[in-house]
């Protein structure tokens, strides 16, 4: 079976309770930068260790982050278009580093890392309080999720070797779907090379297909560490063509689809400062990527659609853990792709082996 190189975007499962205060917090947005994103605005009284997790459901775009005193902690804030409700703790879970979201059906899923654990789980709700986290697999860092043409698929990095004691090097990227009442693995794919890990994915369903963005980091004792990314495409059910991004992030990237345009956030390589780049739902590639003003961030950015219409970024500071949130401006039309779509990206300084000890796209345990 042949194999392909994946990246994806992490993301974390919560559980929770109770109702929510709809206390509105923060409303004013000005300036419409070049990249088309709003100038960002505080988020009282809410900051998170690591990316929030977004998804829109019901009326409000729920977000779900973690702490900043006790980052093992989940909180749970509600938006309305203006401001954000007052964040209510999710007792009785803790994650290691943040959430995805995703929403079927009538609930909203949350995927996360268990603290302390390598597994990644499930919960969800119907608005109210949350089930008890389920385990799906186990990986490392933090999983993303997403809904596709009525399936839920989870992301994440794994390391190359399960056995005791060996090396545990993330070399590997995962995608896993829910279907017929259970997970299976939808593809198992060799990310890097020795000494290049997989830290973290992005994952959403556009133009006919699934992407999955992840960056990686290359250790090199010489002349240090740097950072790549890259992208894996697929028809559900088909194996994916990868393809290096011509982007570097020192963080994980974070994807969304609102109104017809695929938005992408990620960092940068050496400084904290957040970049942006889209596509059209049926286009052919990602433009060029652009800073966005003013805006950055020490771990990355969470992505969110509310009302299916408004495109809305929330993140940490670039130096403490408060967090912002910013809208891409309604109406505003991105500029035609500077030095046109897929262009050639700088090759790492690695080529994935053409085989796999143990085989790609393998039979997963049953869970």
């Amino acid at each position: 079976m042949q194999r392909y190189t994946l990246i994806l975007v992490g993301v974390g499962l919560l559980t929770a309770c109770g109702g929510m205060q709809e206390e509105l917090l923060g409303s004013s947005q000005s300036a419409l930068g070049v990249s088309g994103w709003l100038n960002d605005v505080k988020v009282p009284g809410q900051h998170s260790e690591f990316a929030p997790g977004l998804a829109q459901f019901g009326n409000y775009l729920h977000m779900v982050h973690n702490g900043s005193s006790d980052p093992k902690t989940l909180w749970w804030s509600k938006f309305n278009g203006a401001g954000w409700s007052t964040n209510v703790k999710l007792s009785g879970m803790q994650a290691a580093g943040g959430p995805g979201l995703a929403v079927l059906g009538n609930r909203l899923y949350m995927v996360f890392r268990k603290h302390g654990t390598k597994d990644m789980v499930i919960t969800s709700t119907t608005g109210g309080s949350w089930t008890t986290p389920v385990k799906v697999v186990s990986g490392r860092y933090a999983p993303a999720l997403t809904e596709y043409q009525g399936k839920l698929y989870m992301a994440y990095c794994a390391p190359t070797s399960t056995v005791p004691g060996s090396p545990e090097h993330n070399n590997w990227v995962r995608v896993e779907v829910f279907e017929g009442g259970q997970w299976k693995r939808e593809h198992n794919i060799r990310a890097t090379a020795a000494f290049v890990e997989c830290r973290g994915v992005a994952i959403a369903g556009f133009g006919g297909k699934l992407h999955v963005v992840w960056n990686l980091l290359h250790h090199d004792w010489l002349w240090g560490d740097e950072y790549y990314m890259g992208e894996a495409t697929w028809t559900p059910g088909n194996l994916p063509v990868v393809k290096h991004l011509p982007m570097k992030s020192r963080n994980p990237p974070s994807l969304v689809v609102c109104n017809n345009t695929a938005h992408l956030v990620h960092s940068g390589s050496t400084s904290n400062k957040l970049w942006w780049s889209y596509q059209y739902t049926n286009g052919t590639g990602w433009s060029t990527e652009v800073k966005v003003p003013n805006q950055s961030s020490h771990a990355g950015a969470g992505l969110g659609c509310y009302a299916g219409y408004q495109a809305t970024m929330v993140h940490n500071a670039a130096y403490d853990d408060q967090l912002w949130w910013s809208e891409y401006a309604p109406g505003y039309v991105p500029p035609a792709f500077p030095g046109g779509a897929d262009t050639v990206a700088p090759t790492p300084p690695y080529e994935p082996p053409d085989t796999f000890p143990g085989g790609a796209d393998t039979a997963t345990n049953a869970r």
